[in-house]
């Protein structure tokens, strides 16, 4: 399994593409992820429960044709929410601009990480209870810490989607080995750029 590989805008999966690997994640919801980086998830958790914080894979492996299923749900939510506020616009103009606004938030299916089985999108606990608004919990900060030392790292970073094509998600952490992780932390750089300056060169 490349645990290195880059699926970005630029850079797509065959959209019938499926790992090889993929187990089933504990929890209410059937989830799959790569059997590595599950793993290394399920050292995470315990150690991040030491602090009282509790993670759980909300997203884990997506199909190409799930993906799709998601795109479409959000690029349709978006056209209503314009359409709504411009009830009098050319819908074919509304239809590009919700595009946009899709593609900032959604990957479209064959340029999402989700398919590699190596991102999870994490729910977030404290003491039992979820909280949705997760960018000012705890458990954020925490992950942004600790993640590279189980191999994961925040694949969205904020103030980077001019470089990563993709608005701030800090729910959002991709597996690629603790060894890259533990440098890429330290660098302070996008996957996009640890791609190119120090992959490339292997």
């Amino acid at each position: 399994m490349d645990y290195l590989i880059l699926v970005n805008k630029d850079n797509n999966l065959c959209i019938n593409y499926v790992p090889n690997d993929l187990v089933s994640c504990e929890g209410t919801k059937k989830e799959t992820l790569c059997k590595e980086a599950y793993k290394k998830f399920l050292l995470l958790k315990k150690d991040a429960l030491k602090n009282d914080y509790d993670f759980y894979i909300n997203s884990g492996f997506r199909s190409g044709q799930i993906q799709q299923k998601v795109f479409n749900h959000y690029f349709i939510k978006n056209f209503n929410e314009l359409k709504g506020n411009f009830p009098f616009d050319d819908d074919e103009r509304l239809k590009r601009e919700a595009y946009i606004m899709t593609t900032k938030r959604v990957a479209l299916p064959g340029q999402s990480e989700h398919q590699t089985g190596l991102a999870i999108d994490i729910e977030c606990y404290y003491k039992g209870n979820y909280d949705e608004d997760i960018a000012d919990l705890g458990e954020i900060d925490w992950m942004r810490d600790n993640a590279h030392k189980y191999g994961f790292v925040l694949r969205y970073p904020e103030g980077k989607a001019i470089i990563t094509g993709y608005n701030y998600e800090p729910w959002h952490y991709r597996y690629i080995g603790e060894e890259y992780a533990y440098d890429l932390t330290k660098r302070n750089i996008t996957f996009e750029e640890y791609h190119k300056l120090v992959l490339k060169k292997h």
